[in-house]
């Protein structure tokens, strides 16, 4: 077994060809991280970034407490330099994305890896889909991840090193004041650095804790008076633990079972088709490997890195799970790299040809993978961003926008200027307030919509979290308010659609004069059925609906003072279980698959 106190001992000083090696990868490194820089911020995180860089307030959301406030802080001393706010944010994340290569190399020849598993444990590190996709936005975890691994660095060298011990005091610090749950990973390492240094030095010890102490006080204390008010801070806190409680947690009711997510938060907390079953299967031959061999840093680093991810698997959300493993994969990096190494000790002097060989080619293959979803980012502006740069040009400085609860952080921010109004849903906007050509801006697909804009849900849509793909404008004049005989909005993601029985009723928008009123109609696969269009109590058409979609067309004259009923009546409904062709147990007339009511142009 390697002992604790081998810590203590210098590392062997690297030859010329190793730093060469290093700084070349390091260079091509950065170039890739170049790549993966998005255009425009894309999720609701991004935007509270956004405007915490603008004007920071974490009582109210800009960012969300508790504020992450040393990350914003440099976002702001970075604002001078370039165009926005998004880009301030973003900047400081792909610096510490590019800083991440190094830093892994660095923690992994500290806990005494060789030269080889160090240098091929960080290159997979940083080619995980997911560690280079969020390198290139502006969330805050690729900051955190940065610092808390240089913390883990240099408090692991302060076991023989007194400055490198303070240093890594000062930036575990850091990395909570931009992240609370860093310290996480600040434990075992300074635990045992200051086992090493209490025994030089209690005074030390103590200096350290006090300048960890006063860093993370500090940042959160600062975090709350440059909040409007301490209260607001504080009210907000509560609210976020409330949500965490019961809604993200293992303790909310309608989170899925522990057992039922363990995969996805520990066995492959990466995504990249097979990659994350082949990188967990090297992980756990390297843990296991690391039990029998006695690795001792092996263990430390699992002792850095796991209480996190057990954390992230209790207490986060599910549907951030890559995101929120960005913090962690460096775990996986690295036992898998050793366990490569010793998969390939039998084949002894080309035992570094194998482990290079299968590590490359898994950093190469997830590169592969990525690269399609990166390059979607790279050539379009996200749906959300789209939408409100959309509305910005067709409504004035004061104008009127009614805005999706779930799009609230971007309209704060992209649409400060106008007079937002949030709403809960769009069937339940005041009809009798909102001015029939106001705009609604939602997440998703929407029938109505004027325009939508999307992202395709390619690889892109097994990294990010799955939000915001789809956007969609929709004009208020435009809205249907579905009543009595409808079996509700189904969706496969890209389109929508509704069943109907053998009656059913639709509210539509009162708007000044003429109106074209367009429906898409068929009958279920296979059968036919008479279809009555009734308009405001008149008989405005019967057409024959079978199993294709029939398009039709109408123009009519609107009601001015209240909105129009439209009724639509089949001659006929099928149960598809009942004549044991589906699963499906109601009685189905007609599918409405699109819509549309407009004023007539004059």
């Amino acid at each position: 077994m390697v002992p604790l106190t081998s810590l203590r001992e210098p590392l062997e000083a690297l030859q010329s060809w190793q730093r060469r090696l290093l700084l070349i990868a390091f260079l091509l490194i950065v170039a890739t991280r170049w790549y993966a820089l998005a255009p425009t911020m894309w999720d609701w995180d991004e935007a509270q970034f956004a405007s915490g860089v603008r004007e920071f307030n974490a009582g109210g959301h800009h960012p969300h407490p508790p504020g992450f406030p040393l990350y914003m802080a440099a976002a702001k001393m970075v604002r001078p330099f370039v165009a926005n706010d998004f880009r301030a944010a973003q900047t400081i994340i792909f610096l510490c994305a590019c800083a991440l290569f190094p830093l892994a190399f660095s923690l992994a020849r500290e806990l005494r890896f060789s030269f080889t598993t160090s240098f091929l444990a960080a290159l997979l590190f940083v080619f995980f889909p997911n560690v280079w996709f969020y390198g290139g936005t502006a969330f805050s975890d690729i900051a955190g991840t940065a610092t808390a691994i240089a913390a883990a660095w240099l408090l692991f060298r302060g076991c023989r090193d007194p400055r490198a011990y303070l240093a890594g005091a000062v930036m575990l610090g850091i990395a909570a004041g931009i992240r609370s749950q860093a310290l996480l990973f600040g434990f075992v390492p300074l635990a045992v650095a200051s086992w090493f240094q209490v025994r030089a030095s209690w005074r030390r010890v103590v200096a350290a804790a006090v300048l960890l102490a006063a860093i993370v006080g500090g940042s959160y204390i600062g975090a709350a008076l440059a909040s409007d008010s301490i209260e607001g801070y504080q009210k907000s806190l509560e609210g976020v633990r409330e949500w965490v409680r019961t809604i993200d947690s293992f303790l909310a009711p309608h989170r899925e079972p522990l057992e039922t997510i363990a995969d996805d938060y520990l066995l492959h907390p990466m995504p990249g088709g097979r990659l994350p079953l082949i990188v967990s299967a090297l992980a756990i031959i390297g843990l296991i490997g690391a039990m029998f061999r006695r690795n001792l840093g092996a263990w430390l680093a699992f002792g850095t890195f796991m209480p996190f991810a057990i954390f992230a698997w209790l207490m986060l959300d599910l549907n951030s799970v890559y995101r929120y493993s960005t913090s962690y994969v460096f775990l996986w990096a690295l036992l898998a790299a050793y366990g490569a190494e010793l998969l390939a000790t039998p084949l002894r002097r080309w035992q570094w040809a194998a482990q290079v060989a299968i590590i490359v080619l898994l950093a190469g293959r997830a590169a592969y993978w990525t690269i399609p979803a990166l390059r979607d980012v790279r050539n379009s502006e996200s749906p959300t961003y789209a939408a409100m740069q959309w509305v910005r040009s067709r409504v004035p400085p004061g104008g009127a926008v009614w805005v999706h609860g779930s799009l609230a952080p971007f309209a704060e921010y992209d649409l400060r200027d106008r007079n937002v109004h949030l709403a809960r849903d769009l069937h339940a906007l005041p009809r009798t307030a909102v001015p029939w050509n106001a705009f609604f801006v939602s997440e998703g697909v929407l029938t109505e919509a004027e325009v939508t804009f999307r992202r395709e849900r390619t690889r892109l849509f097994e990294i990010a979290r799955r939000r915001y793909f789809e956007t969609s404008v929709v004009r208020v004049a435009s809205v249907w308010t579905f009543d009595e005989g409808w079996y509700g909005t189904e969706t496969d993601g890209a389109t929508t659609w509704q069943w109907m029985g053998r009656r059913a009723r639709v509210f539509l928008p009162a708007i000044p004069g003429a109106a074209i009123l367009r429906m898409t109609l068929n009958a279920p696969g296979g059968y036919e059925s008479d279809a009555e269009i009734v308009f405001n109590g008149q008989t405005v058409a019967r057409v024959r609906c079978t199993g294709e979609p029939f398009e039709g067309e109408w123009r009519v004259t609107s009601r001015t003072d209240a909105p129009n009923e439209l009724v639509i009546l089949s001659s006929d409904v099928v149960n598809l279980k009942a004549k044991g062709i589906a699963e499906d147990p109601r009685d189905l007339g007609l599918l409405l698959s699109a819509y549309s009511w407009q004023a007539v142009s004059h």
